[in-house]
């Protein structure tokens, strides 16, 4: 699952990079360097992994909330001869919740770095000129 969230970071902010490619060309001109350029993409895809973690572990609390609460009846997956029933039952557990956002985190700035590096190398000129 992070591999799928990781490789949608990448894809987001490649298009955010392509999308802006002159406007990387103004700032270059400007007197920014590559490796502003690298950091100004980079906390983008940082915004980018805060904001869905914030919301993964929300909607992960709401949901566990409403698996503490009621559960799921196991009967209603019986098939055929297969003997199931009882309540299947959710869990609080913060320091899990804490480590898939910390996790969310990294793996959306890591993934991140891929377009910054690539943004960053862009040359002014070229970039001014891209249509």
């Amino acid at each position: 699952m992070l591999v799928i969230s990781a490789v949608g970071i990448v894809n987001t902010i490649l298009m955010s990079v392509y999308s802006r490619i002159r406007e990387i060309g103004v700032l270059r001109a400007y007197g920014m360097t590559p490796r502003d350029i690298r950091r100004l993409f980079t906390l983008e895809g940082l915004a980018l992994g805060l904001a869905g973690s914030c919301l993964g572990v929300a909607l992960g609390a709401i949901l566990d909330v409403l698996l503490i609460a009621g559960g799921i009846d196991m009967a209603a997956f019986a098939m055929g001869s297969l003997p199931i029933s009882g309540f299947l039952r959710g869990e609080w557990n913060p320091k899990t919740m804490l480590i898939g956002f910390i996790f969310g985190v990294v793996v959306s700035l890591i993934a991140a770095r891929i377009p910054a590096r690539r943004a960053g190398r862009l040359e002014p000129t070229a970039a001014l000129r891209f249509q």
